[in-house]
């Protein structure tokens, strides 16, 4: 894959989110006669809404992938769609729930220096705090099925493998990791997510399988559901405030610990 076709992906990714936001509005606006603006805003609180949305606008960037640059290799492949040890992918998951927590203090230092808006910060809040089982059951799909399915079907399958194929894994794991930060748009997001894509490439290089990838993505995903505030209340991770708070070293150092042995044991289960 060309540098240039990795840039198309992540843009068409990008546009189908929006123009599908816009769709979605739209269509809530002959339903109920809201203004657009509004509709845009309910569209955006809704866990369910986001899901379908992104399932649909990055599902057609990865087939639009496909066609374009992986035309006559299967589907699987063309992906890294391989399968690894089920002991793989339980050390993902812990992998990944204990990373949450160093990724949300790199957040936290980014937004020392680019402040979200409280307003911002309450919709993300209640994008990982259900009110009810339905709920609940809404943003497991979206934060912890969706989201990273086709973000590292994208990203770690298509996106970086192609470009791997084409100028080496350093340049792949670069040019992905910064793609992967950039639509995510904020720049305390962008800092986060190109951080984090780092790591899930350098995973997917390692075990040359998108799956572990994907495994750890989910399960960074969930750790904020798993562990609300009203279940234990942690400055820097799950509570809101007007100032920015880190998370103490007692709480940060472990899950470091924790995250880097996981992964180290991920590595040498699988060598690709």
């Amino acid at each position: 894959m060309p540098w240039w076709g990795a840039l198309l992906l992540s843009l068409a990714g990008m546009v189908a989110l929006s123009v599908t936001v816009s769709i979605a509005a739209a269509l809530r606006v002959t339903a109920h006669g809201a203004s657009f603006d509004a509709a845009v805003d309910q569209v955006a609180a809704d866990p369910l809404a986001l899901g379908l949305i992104q399932a649909a606008a990055y599902g057609l960037a990865i087939v639009a992938g496909l066609v374009l640059f992986q035309r006559g290799v299967s589907t699987r492949v063309a992906l890294g769609v391989r399968p690894v040890r089920l002991a793989t992918l339980g050390l993902a998951v812990v992998a990944g729930l204990a990373l949450q927590l160093p990724l949300a203090e790199v957040g936290n230092i980014a937004q020392e220096l680019f402040p979200v808006p409280m307003e911002e910060q309450l919709r993300q809040h209640r994008l990982v705090t259900p009110d009810s089982a339905l709920d609940a059951l809404a943003i497991l799909f979206a934060v912890v099925v969706v989201a990273p399915a086709t973000e590292e079907l994208l990203f770690r399958g298509l996106v970086l493998k192609g470009l791997r194929e084409s100028y080496g894994p350093g340049f792949a794991l670069g040019l992905s990791s910064i793609l992967f930060g950039l639509v995510h748009g904020h720049p305390v997001a962008v800092v986060y997510a190109t951080l984090a894509g780092l790591v899930l490439g350098a995973i997917a290089l390692r075990t040359g399988s998108t799956l572990p990838a994907l495994v750890v993505h989910a399960s960074v995903n969930a750790m904020p559901l798993l562990l609300p505030a009203r279940a234990l209340p942690i400055d820097g991770f799950n509570t809101l405030g007007a100032d920015v708070y880190h998370l103490p070293l007692a709480v940060l150092l472990p899950a470091i610990a924790v995250a880097a042995a996981a992964l180290y044991g991920m590595t040498r289960l699988e060598r690709a």
